[in-house]
Order: structure tokens, then sequence, then C-alpha cells
């Protein structure tokens, strides 16, 4: 019977390890779920922000292909703007030198109208001096118109 009683709290003293350990692994359990559920939380949020991340590469992706198209259209722009200051600044040199060249025509010009003015001038004062000389020794001077006016044909 001591065999017996020995061998039941044998039995007992194992069935209570058994239950110690049992209530042990299920708690365990219950702290390796909830573990494995926050790292299940963990990893979808994971997910979500990586589906975020794509979806902002992917607009970050097309914003750089429009500034890149933008750039492209910009520079060629430019190039044309700075074709046509060139143009431009070859256009204004040449109309400078033409300007230039009209102001010393003009200049010119306008001192030979002077001359002319003055040589208009003199010859009036000589054809009143040879009128009155005419007039002075009694003579009429339209008597003369005539004659002259064959005599320059003549020539």
């Amino acid at each position: 019977m001591h065999e017996e009683h020995s061998r039941f709290f044998q039995i007992e003293s194992t069935l209570q390890t058994l239950q110690k350990s049992y209530s042990q692994s299920q708690d365990e359990q219950r702290s390796l779920s909830l573990e494995l559920k926050h790292e299940l939380q963990l990893l979808e949020d994971l997910e979500l922000s990586k589906k975020g991340f794509k979806e902002e590469m992917q607009h970050i992706v097309e914003e750089n292909k429009t500034l890149h198209v933008l750039n492209f259209s910009s520079t060629r722009t430019l190039k044309d703007q700075q074709m046509e200051i060139s143009k431009l600044k070859e256009i204004k040199e040449n109309l400078e030198r033409e300007f230039v060249i009209k102001v010393e025509e003009s200049n010119y010009l306008l001192k030979e109208s002077h001359q002319i003015k003055d040589e208009i001038h003199c010859l009036n004062n000589r054809y009143r001096a040879i009128l009155e000389a005419l007039e002075s020794v009694g003579l009429n001077p339209k008597c003369f118109a005539a004659p002259v006016m064959d005599l320059q044909n003549e020539n």
C-alpha cells in the first residue's frame, strides 16, 4: 500500500507538473498569439506604407517625366530665343551702320544744298546787278530776254 500510495503521489505530482506545464504552455501560447497578432499588424502596416510609398514614388516618377519634358521644351525655347536675339542684334548692327551712312549722306546733301542756295543767292545778286547796269545805261532788260533764251537753247 505504501507503494500504491507512493505511486499515487508520484502520479499526482506528475499530473500537477503536467497541469502546470499545460497552464504555462497556454500562457506562452496566448503570449505568442498576441505577439504574432502584433507582428502581423506591423506587417500589414508595412504593406500599407509600402503601397503608399509605391504610389508616391509613381507620382514622383510621373512628375519627374513631366519636368523633364518641360525642361527640354524650356531649353529648346531658350535656344530659339537666343538665336532670335542673335539675329535681332545682327539686324540692329546693320540698321545702325545704315543709319550712320544715311546721316552722312544727309549731312553731305544738306551741305550741298547750302552751297547751291549760296550759289543761287550769288547768281540772283549778279542778275540784279546786270539788270541795274542795263537800266543805268538806258536799256530795257526785257528786250534782251528773247535773244538770251535763244542763246541758251543753242548751248
